[in-house]
């Protein structure tokens, strides 16, 4: 079988962007600026995947002129499945947690690479969230979108059910 010297370049061409995507190895992960480039860690550039950007090299911008909609979490409950006990467990979750707290364990989640089920976990202990509860019983389906965010609540909104004596799905 001949190879056409057309698709060989195209092939070769579009194998070095690939490898090239990451920029040189080294220069976005942990090592950058020490010489190391080994690339045995899986991180770096050249490899499957790029390591994230660094946490401290990002800027988080001031909203100076008020253009950003606040975004405010709100837990949504069908009126069939709305009981007091549900309700005063959600309400636990939204005193606990705010905009600051939302965007730092977001922050732990993209740079330190933690799992969403790892960072809600974290959270609930550390807020306290299965103290105090009402006890109810039911089953709950817990809708989310794939957005790390929202898996992020979910899964908080999940550990405070199912310690509240709710029998929860995500």
């Amino acid at each position: 079988m001949r190879i056409r010297p057309y698709s060989l370049a195209a092939g070769l061409i579009a194998l070095a962007l690939v490898v090239a995507g990451c920029g040189e190895e080294g220069s976005s992960d942990d090592n950058a600026g020490s010489g190391n480039t080994d690339s045995s860690s899986g991180s770096g550039g050249g490899g499957a995947e790029c390591a994230p950007i660094a946490g401290d090299e990002l800027l988080v911008l001031e909203d100076d002129q008020e253009l950003q909609t606040v975004d405010n979490l709100i837990p949504a409950v069908s009126a069939a499945a709305s009981t007091p006990e549900l309700l005063a467990a959600l309400n636990a979750v939204s005193a606990a947690m705010d905009t600051d707290t939302l965007v730092e364990l977001n922050g732990r989640i993209a740079n330190e690479r933690l799992a969403e089920a790892d960072a809600a976990a974290d959270f609930f202990d550390e807020a306290g969230l299965a103290e105090g509860l009402e006890q109810g019983s039911g089953e709950i389906t817990i809708g989310s979108s794939t957005f790390p965010e929202t898996v992020l609540l979910a899964n908080i909104y999940s550990l405070t059910l199912d310690a509240a004596g709710f029998d929860t799905s995500i």
